[in-house]
């Protein structure tokens, strides 16, 4: 669960604007907390930073604010030169995309939305994602023990990462994206055929609303490994037998 903010994305980029100057190029506030359903204590602000030139000098400078910045809860921003973002596009489509349909420009130009990300690397990338965070999944249930609080923050902590390559998968299945990330998993229920009640379960205990007790994180964390199975599996068959 995300922490009580003190500092406001405004006051960061107020900041970065007083040290880097004309080299700064844009600050975008992307995610949940460039619409509407921003929670407070649970949601965060992400940040992506363009800048013309992106050393050591601009490193440092920036060093104190943005340690203060995460200091605070919040996650450290993106940062990049215009040029290497722009270039970028083809290793970070979904990030892309992501940001493309929920950002709020805060500073400078808006850099991101004529950038024209490739389904074909969205493909890519959503597929090893997908089976990268498994692997880690798996590893890091060996690693818990099977210790139930482990277990449980292990499952809250991995939950954001798979809804979003959730979305990821309906954008390549020509589904509509719908904006709140466990109505775009219940969509993709259906395409999969699989049940969305251990994603949902998850959620409710991020939010601090528990649905299961420590004494039952084991069954929980089976039936969440193997919905997420599933749905790497449906994911598998649907992009390679060309699937809409």
């Amino acid at each position: 669960m995300a922490e009580e903010y003190s500092m406001k994305p405004e006051q960061l980029v107020e900041q970065v604007k007083s040290i880097l100057g004309a080299n700064l190029r844009s600050i975008v506030l992307y995610g949940s907390g460039a619409t509407g359903d921003f929670v407070e204590n649970q949601s965060d602000y992400n940040l992506l930073m363009l800048t013309q030139q992106l050393g050591f000098f601009e490193l440092k400078s920036l060093a104190e604010p943005i340690r203060a910045w995460v200091k605070d809860g919040n996650p450290p921003p993106f940062l990049f030169t215009e040029r290497s973002f722009r270039n970028s596009a083809d290793v970070f489509p979904l990030e892309v995309i992501e940001m493309q349909e929920r950002h709020r420009l805060l500073f400078g130009e808006d850099l991101i939305s004529n950038i024209k990300p490739s389904l074909a690397n969205l493909r890519h990338q959503l597929e090893y994602e997908f089976k990268s965070k498994l692997n880690q999944l798996r590893s890091h249930y060996l690693a818990s023990n099977g210790r139930p609080k482990e277990l449980v923050n292990l499952m809250v902590d991995s939950l954001a990462s798979f809804l979003a390559l959730g979305r990821g998968a309906l954008r390549l299945l020509g589904e509509p994206v719908p904006a709140e990330k466990l109505e775009a998993v219940r969509r993709l229920s259906q395409r999969l055929d699989f049940s969305p009640e251990p994603l949902e379960i998850i959620a409710a205990i991020k939010a601090g609303r528990p649905q299961q007790s420590e004494s039952g994180a084991e069954q929980l964390f089976q039936r969440y490994l193997s919905t997420l199975e599933t749905i790497s599996e449906g994911i598998d068959q649907q992009l390679h037998s060309g699937g809409k």
